[in-house]
């Protein structure tokens, strides 16, 4: 559906596709907070349905939130989860267990579940950073959606190649106004 609407790249495609997921997660999320988390009974969160929602989904929303599973999942205070226990959550399988052995660090663990240790990501107490360490340059794990280098062809690019590079662009722009100023010229003619 969105390629018919829309004339995308096909190198923006992947980005793109889990851009506007991340946007749907976030934007469900907030909704999820202003409308569901106030109130105790699906009966009121049913009756306080928010604006931007069709109503026939509304229903299935809060029947879905309600789930066992689901509220398992969840936090109860509608909290965004630390990098550490979000490192944590992606991390674990169904039965509780972790997905290998660098993963399962008792102290990690340990920490995330300890409400009082800093989760935060500063220098000083970060717990993540401790136990897996620092982040490798161009994509920080547990955060955001963001293209990688390797999306970019994986190298970095001399400051002589990038000028290339950027002078090449110029003259391709400089090439188009060109063409839009005889196009439109040809227009005013037609038109006079």
């Amino acid at each position: 559906m969105m390629q018919s609407r829309f004339d995308i790249d096909p190198m923006s495609k992947e980005w793109i596709m889990r851009s506007i997921s991340w946007k749907w997660k976030d934007w469900k999320a907030k909704v999820k907070i202003r409308h569901y988390y106030p109130y105790k009974t699906d009966e009121e969160r049913l009756a306080h349905c928010d604006e931007r929602v069709q109503p026939d989904q509304w229903p299935v929303f809060v029947k879905l939130w309600s789930t066992e599973e689901m509220q398992k999942v969840n936090r109860s205070d509608g909290k965004e989860p630390s990098r550490a226990e979000l490192f944590i959550m992606t991390r674990t399988r169904k039965n509780g267990k972790p997905i290998n052995e660098a993963s399962s660090e008792t102290k990690l663990r340990d920490r995330a579940k300890d409400q009082n240790s800093p989760m935060v990501n500063n220098k000083q107490g970060n717990v993540l950073l401790e136990i897996i360490g620092a982040d490798k340059k161009g994509r920080p794990r547990c955060l955001e959606l963001g293209p990688s280098p390797a999306e970019f062809g994986g190298l970095k690019r001399s400051h002589a190649e990038t000028i290339r590079m950027v002078s090449e662009a110029k003259s391709e722009i400089q090439e188009v106004k060109e063409k839009m100023a005889i196009m439109e010229q040809t227009c005013a003619h037609m038109a006079s």
